[in-house]
This record gives C-alpha cells, structure tokens and sequence, in this order.
C-alpha cells in the first residue's frame, strides 16, 4: 500500500520554442495599452535598429526611447511607434535638481488624491524610520507583536507578585504602576473618493450604496445603543460623584428612525458607516478590494527632500534668462522667465545674478548675438517652489494619453554667479568645508569707516618705524628730529 503511494510533482514544463521562451522573459510580456510605457535597447542592439519587435525601426541612435501604441504591428506591414526621448531625459534632468515637487491644492489632482493621499508620505524603504509614515510596516510584523506581548505579560506577572502596597500610586491598583498601555487599535478612516470616479464608476457606486440599505440601518441602531450605553454609563457616575444630587435626564426607549437621524448633523451616521464598510473590505484577506494610493505627484520624483539637501547639495545647471515678464500680470516688472531643465521657471529681481535677459518683447531690436553670453548663467531651483499643478496624462484610452503636452509645473529659479557657490549669500561655500570655516566675515557700511582707520594707522606706524630706522636715532624729543621724520614721510608717502 506504502508502495503504491506516489507523489505528484508538478514540473515546470519548456517553452514550445525560442519565441515562447524570449516573449516570457521579454517586457512586452506586461504590455498594457493602456498605459503610456517607454522602452529601451542596448546600443549593439539599437545600431542595428533592433528592439525585440517583429520588425527593425529605422531609429538607430544610442540612448534613445520609444514608445509603442497598441496595435503596434499594423496590418501594413509596419511598427507604429513614437519618440519619447524628451519624457526620459525630462525625468533625468529633473532628478539632478535635486529638489522635492509639490501639489498644488485646489486643484482636480489634488482632489483626486484624496485627503489621505495629499496629506501623508507613502514610505515604503528597508531605511525609513516608523514615524515617517503610518503605513510602515515591518516584514515580521506580527512575529514582533507576539513577542513584545509575551514580554509585557511577563512583566505584568512580575509586577503582580509583588508585596509593596501600591494602592495610592495611580489608579490602576497594586502592581500595575508604572504598567504599559493597551495598544490601540489603529483605525482607517477612508471612504471612497467620489472625485476620482468618472461617470461610469459613480453610477456603479450609488448602485452598490442601494444595496448596503438594510446593512445602513443595522449601523445606525447598534450605534444609537452604544451611545445610550456609554451615556447612562457616564450618568451613573455624575450621580455618584453628586450624591445623587443629579436628575438623570430621560432617554427614548426605541432607536429613531432614519429621517430623524438624518436631522442631526453632529452624528454623520453615513459618513461613519461608509469609513466602518470600507475598512472592513480593506482589512478582509478574502477581499479582492485594493486601496487606491496615487502618487502624489505624478511619479515625478520618489525620494522625499527636505529644503536643506536641496540648498547644500543641489549642483547649478545650465539656463538662459529669456524675457522680463511673468505669468503673473502684477509680477511683470519685478521677474523674469528663463529656460532650465526643460521648464519656463520665473526669476525673481533680486536673484536675476546681473544677468540680462536675451530677449526684450518692448522694442525691436530683438535677440543679438553679442548678447547672447550676457543671458547664459548657472541656475538652481528654488528649494520648496516646484509645484504639479497637473501631471501628464499616461494611462487612458490608447491615444488619449499626451505625455509632458498635458503637465503644468510652476516653479522659481536663481541665478548662482559661480559655480562653487553662490555668491549673493554672506558665506557662499558649503558647510563643513576649508573655504566655508576660512572665509572672512563680511563687513557692513557702519563698520567700514573704522576698518579703513584702523588699516590707514597701521600704514602710517610701519611707515613712521621705517623712517626712524634710516635716521638710526630714536630722540623724538628733539624738533629737527621730528621734522627730519614729517618730512621722509611724505616723501615715502609721495611715492
């Protein structure tokens, strides 16, 4: 019977052909048409014109990106695709700026984030520390739970089996002080964001809220009895610290209705039902429910910078000061618009650097040549001043999605003199650095008078030192002295 017995063994069976085999390990395995993807091949290849496609494209450049639509092999005997060399190289250079984008409120992104969404950074990192974000979570989360709770017992135990009295130290008894809290529960407080839905989607939505009917009116009758539970409760102990001085005020025998709660707003009823059914779908292990967190910004940057990386590490780049101007009408005398990094950032008066901007849009005399060095500079963006006011749009109907076309980015720019440091700042080198710790303080107007005397008699007592030694004599008293000396001074002092 022992041996009769067989295991089965599922094998992992060869690919029917080389094709098969490549297209398993290929990227276009995951190829959705309906997102806006970006592909690449290695310069042998790519001098070849060959990107894993049926057919060889006739773009043969190294370093460079294509997108493909679907279908992207026609009937015609050919492979519809685009460039998108000016996507990659625009998320390339805006990574060496080094700066964290933000989203702009009040915005249909920032709807369509949601108010969890745009308030909390998602970490997600073997590095991050647990306060950086509530939704941190270890990879033995639970095996770590069940020892620090095996560890609290055992220190409840010990505190327990103690004989000192501890009735007056706290209110939790004798041998709990000094015990550990309860841990709470951690609630999520979400409901579907109606903002982001598209017609269809909220038509689908209000159908399913039909059906949660007779589960709304269960909530709000057990709700109603928590609440007269934990209210009789509470006047229990008011009568109690009165002496029962206190008149119990009358409670309804019987939940109201749904018309009657639906008056008072201070409950929510519904606002909470919706936040107890959707963590209930989110914390089911059945439930083939995901929680939607969109990038806050579109997938522009990922690493989370502060304002100070941003101002000690960020490299100057190349720009151009374009024109005087500004999108903005009442800024149009003070900023002006340059080109940096693939944007239009405007430029504040004050960190223009003395640079002249190429082109003045109030005369005719249009864009010179000679003074085209007068406009080229060494830029930086301005920590904290990128906004994404609306990302591109990649994922959509094939053909819908248009790219860096549809983003808008607002951002501010300055202009770094050198490229060592910046020089409009009192102490322009990094910090920690020889030159920062050398670098002599800068003096003001008022104390420029006084160094200017202080450096004009420390001349004149080397020049009076010098003309004493010619004399070899030292009699100041004698007046011939002192006129043979007045009078080798101002022969120096001529010369």
């Amino acid at each position: 019977m022992a041996s009769s017995a067989v295991t089965t063994v599922v094998k992992s069976h060869p690919p029917s052909s080389p094709f098969a085999e490549l297209l398993r390990r290929s990227r276009f395995a995951t190829f959705d048409p309906s997102i806006r993807q970006t592909y690449n091949t290695p310069p042998e290849a790519a001098r070849r014109g060959e990107w894993g496609l049926k057919r060889r494209l006739a773009i043969t450049r190294r370093n460079s990106f294509i997108a493909v639509p679907a279908p992207f092999d026609s009937r015609a005997y050919y492979v519809d695709w685009s460039n998108a060399e000016n996507e990659v190289r625009f998320i390339r250079r805006f990574e060496e700026l080094e700066v964290s984008p933000q989203c702009k409120p009040s915005t249909p992104w920032h709807a369509t984030l949601g108010s969890k969404n745009s308030s909390n950074w998602l970490v997600d990192s073997e590095f991050s520390l647990p306060e950086e974000g509530p939704e941190v979570e270890e990879i033995n989360g639970s095996v770590a739970e069940l020892a620090e709770k095996k560890e609290w017992e055992k220190e409840k135990l010990q505190n327990q089996s103690t004989s000192i009295g501890l009735d007056g130290l706290g209110l939790k008894g004798p041998g709990n002080y000094g015990a550990r809290r309860e841990v709470l529960g951690q609630k999520l407080h979400l409901t579907p964001n109606i903002h982001a839905m598209s017609p269809k989607a909220f038509e689908k939505y209000l159908r399913k809220l039909r059906e949660l009917r007779p589960e709304f009116k269960e909530y709000v009758k057990s709700s109603w009895e928590h609440e007269q539970k934990i209210r009789a409760e509470r006047e229990q102990q008011q009568q109690s610290s009165t002496s029962g001085l206190y008149a119990k005020a009358d409670t309804p025998s019987e939940a109201p209705d749904l018309v009657t709660s639906a008056q008072r707003r201070e409950r929510e009823y519904h606002r909470r039902f919706l936040e107890h059914h959707t963590a209930s779908q989110l914390s089911d292990h059945n439930s083939t429910a995901i929680e939607q967190r969109p990038h806050q910004t579109g997938g522009l940057a990922y690493a989370r910078l502060s304002s100070l990386h941003s101002h000690l590490y960020a490299q100057p780049q190349p720009g151009i000061v374009l024109q005087a101007g500004s999108t903005r009408q009442r800024d149009n005398a003070h900023n002006c618009i340059a080109s940096f990094a693939g944007m239009t950032p405007t430029i504040e008066k004050s960190h223009w650097g003395g640079k002249r901007p190429l082109l003045n849009p109030g005369n005719a005399e249009g864009i010179s040549r000679g003074r085209l060095t007068e406009s080229l500079a060494y830029m930086k963006m301005k920590p904290g001043s990128v906004i994404v006011e609306r990302p591109p749009k990649t994922v959509g109907p094939p053909g819908s999605s248009m790219g860096l076309e549809s983003a808008h980015i607002s951002s501010q720019a300055m202009v770094v003199a050198n490229r060592d440091g910046d020089f409009s700042l009192e102490n322009p080198y990094r910090a920690g650095t020889p030159m920062y710790s050398g670098l002599a303080p800068a003096l003001s107007k008022a104390q420029l008078p006084a160094y200017q005397m202080k450096a004009s008699r420390e001349r004149y007592n080397k020049v009076q030192e010098k003309s004493a030694s010619k004399l070899h004599g030292n009699n100041n008293n004698n007046p011939a002295f002192r006129k043979q000396i007045l009078d080798n001074l101002a022969n120096m002092l001529q010369k």
